[in-house]
């Protein structure tokens, strides 16, 4: 898969090629392209899932009044309510676990703390007030 025999799992394949790309060690490549990383498990089954719905479109071409089933049910795309167009489904599900999300949102947090901390002591300095 993707070039490496030992490995039938793409998550497992993108690990390492994230690292040689984005890791700090003299042998990184810091001009590396990111979109040409394989992509991940959720992302590549609704490509196949795109790809199989639109073989079977071209399958029965030549069928007079052909069934085909709606793009939106389950084939990797979605559609829109307000303005009816679909769109490919990237990913099903989450982007960042719930964990990673939670720790971004606590970073965010702090970060706004020390501001308000920090605009707060400057404040404190200009008018000339002094902690006793």
């Amino acid at each position: 898969m993707y070039g490496n025999a030992r490995t039938d799992l793409v998550d497992k394949l993108r690990f390492p090629k994230i690292k040689e790309v984005c890791d700090d060690s003299p042998n990184a490549s810091k001009n590396e392209d990111l979109s040409v990383l394989p992509p991940c498990k959720q992302c590549l089954l609704q490509h196949i899932r795109r790809v199989n719905y639109q073989v079977g479109i071209w399958k029965r071409s030549l069928i007079p009044d052909p069934d085909k089933p709606l793009a939106s049910e389950g084939h990797g795309w979605t559609k829109h309510t307000d303005t009816g167009l679909i769109e490919p489904l990237w990913i099903d599900g989450d982007i960042l676990s719930p964990q990673i999300v939670d720790v971004l949102e606590d970073m965010a947090n702090e970060l706004e703390e020390d501001n308000d901390t920090d605009e707060s002591d400057t404040e404190t300095e200009r008018v000339g007030y002094k902690d006793s």
